[in-house]
């Protein structure tokens, strides 16, 4: 799905959205909340290290009903992350104003360590994510925001305070966001980039069901680059096998037809 199917096209309508509630809906504190649409583009790309690249308007690969440019240093995973927990932090507050953290307690929050490289780590993160700018473009309307609006941080207490966009609202407000469980993300190593990409993509599809997509189209929204062939012999299988590992889907494999498939349980 896009940001608005074309008979539900109010979501990305900035007039329509004045007057709505600033808030984000809650999700259970366990999940965090991704846009559908962004886990079936490359704005969080599978990115090998030394590969992250500066795009200008650069239209990504996206589902056919939406569109999808972005400008900004890429963003991987690990920047997905962080913009998952500052969302989580925002989504109690109305969106544009200062949301308050502590760096240390934030990284803790993703299961990392804190200390001079983790902040450092951080704040690169926190300024790629400002700098980053998504346009998206449906049959009917246009919607433009940066993924962070703004923060300040206190560098003498390691204190943040960040904003997030009203405009972002308009990702959420359609019926198609994931919810990834944490606990279980937290669990995937920083070296499997796209065991995450695949989680949160997965997330996005009904539970209970058999599920099947085109290896061309996870290709092409994770981002991965390199040859199809080692992505096809070697980087899904082996993503899809740390899914089930952590019992996220079950029956996971590459067919002879070049289709993906797997089943996502109930629980």
């Amino acid at each position: 799905m896009g940001f608005a199917d074309p008979e539900n096209t109010a979501d990305l309508n900035p007039i329509a959205g004045l007057n709505q509630n600033k808030k984000l809906y809650p999700w259970p504190d366990k999940y965090r909340a991704m846009p559908n649409p962004l886990t079936r583009s490359p704005v969080f790309a599978v990115i090998r290290p030394g590969w992250r690249q500066m795009l200008d308007r650069r239209e990504i690969p996206s589902q056919s009903d939406a569109r999808i440019w972005f400008s900004g240093w890429q963003l991987d995973q690990s920047d997905c992350d962080v913009w998952l927990q500052a969302l989580e932090l925002a989504k109690h507050k109305d969106l544009g104003t200062r949301v308050f953290f502590n760096r240390a307690q934030f990284l803790r929050a993703l299961g990392r360590q804190h200390g001079g490289k983790g902040y450092q780590w951080l704040d690169d993160s926190l300024k790629r994510l400002f700098v980053a700018a998504v346009f998206i473009k449906t049959k009917r309307f246009q919607s433009a925001f940066h993924l962070i609006d703004g923060y300040d941080l206190d560098q003498k207490t390691g204190d943040y305070w960040l904003s997030i966009s009203p405009k972002a609202k308009a990702a959420f407000d359609c019926d198609h966001t994931s919810w990834v469980d944490l606990e279980r993300r937290l669990q995937i190593g920083p070296g499997q980039q796209l065991t995450k990409w695949l989680q949160h993509y997965v997330c996005g599809h009904e539970k209970g069901r058999q599920h099947t997509v085109s290896i061309l189209f996870l290709y092409e929204w994770s981002g991965v680059g390199g040859q199809t062939k080692v992505f096809k012999s070697r980087d899904i299988p082996a993503a899809l096998k740390g899914l089930e590992r952590l019992d996220v889907i079950t029956g996971g494999r590459v067919r002879q037809d070049n289709m993906v498939t797997w089943f996502r349980p109930e629980v």
